[in-house]
């Protein structure tokens, strides 16, 4: 018995439910007269609905709206940052231009000036041992190129070959220890050897102690080793100390920046002989 009064209350609950759907469906869609007291009575509870389906509508289009204009900012800023990021690719590619260009403009007016026959050369890489500091260029055989010849810049020696082969070829620089150059001081032409370092400096060798070295004086090769010719710059000596009873020791500043290196020239015949006021100025 209790289950069939329960049946039909439940039967009563839902066509009681589906009556009062069905009237606020006509009243929300206007089919009622607006005085009918059907109309009046449910108004309340109408209205709530349709508050709340505008509400639900308005919030669902303006998180459309929030969503389509995020995306929009997004794809903008991503462009933005895309033309950014161009934009300084090509900037640093002016400023690679232009220092290309005034090595060049430098390297054409050190050949204007000079009576050398030479070969211009890029660096295409480095030793990566701090032992043994040697770079390769892009230029062999092919192009003349053997062992023994010297290569310079615009600033001075940068050292010599030591392998060649079909496209390229090693240099020994001057920062190598391995390299060495007959020299004479600039003021009172005393002879010495520069040889390379470990570090960013040259060595110097038989420098007589009774001379006349000193700090400061420049630096250039003598021509007595039949490699380099006379009159090129190697450097300033930035220290000298006692070494034994005949001889000092001390250091020699390369003019050439050998770490730095992206073009050199190697020198095929006719030794030139640079002006003292060529020499990059001394820097504190």
């Amino acid at each position: 018995m209790k289950f069939i009064f329960a049946k039909k209350k439940r039967l009563y609950f839902f066509f009681i439910s589906l009556f009062l759907i069905g009237i606020i469906a006509l009243q929300v869609s206007g089919a009622l007269h607006p005085a009918n007291p059907i109309n009046v009575l449910l108004m309340p509870i109408t209205g709530s609905v349709q508050s709340a389906l505008t509400s639900a509508q308005r919030s669902a289009s303006e998180a459309i709206d929030r969503y389509v204009l995020l995306r929009e900012v997004e794809e903008n800023n991503r462009l933005l940052r895309q033309e950014l990021k161009e934009s300084q690719v090509a900037l640093m590619r002016y400023h690679e231009m232009q220092r290309e260009l005034r090595e060049l403009r430098s390297f054409f007016h050190y050949a204007q000036e000079s009576e050398d026959e030479y070969i211009y050369a890029r660096v295409v890489g480095r030793s990566p041992s701090s032992w043994q500091r040697t770079i390769t260029i892009d230029v062999g055989r092919e192009k003349g190129i053997r062992v023994n010849m010297p290569v310079i810049n615009q600033h001075g020696i940068v050292g010599r070959i030591v392998e060649t082969s079909l496209g390229y070829s090693q240099i020994l620089t001057v920062l190598d220890p391995k390299f060495a150059v007959s020299a004479v001081t600039s003021e009172h032409r005393e002879p010495l050897v520069a040889i390379g370092g470990y570090g960013d400096t040259m060595n110097i060798r038989y420098l007589v102690a009774s001379g006349k070295g000193n700090e400061g004086d420049l630096v250039f090769t003598s021509g007595i080793d039949q490699v380099f010719p006379s009159g090129m710059p190697v450097g300033r000596i930035s220290d000298i100390r006692p070494d034994t009873d005949l001889f000092v020791k001390g250091e020699i500043k390369p003019f050439v920046d050998v770490n730095r290196l992206e073009e050199v020239l190697v020198l095929i015949e006719n030794p030139v002989k640079l002006d003292e006021a060529a020499l990059p100025e001394e820097t504190p």
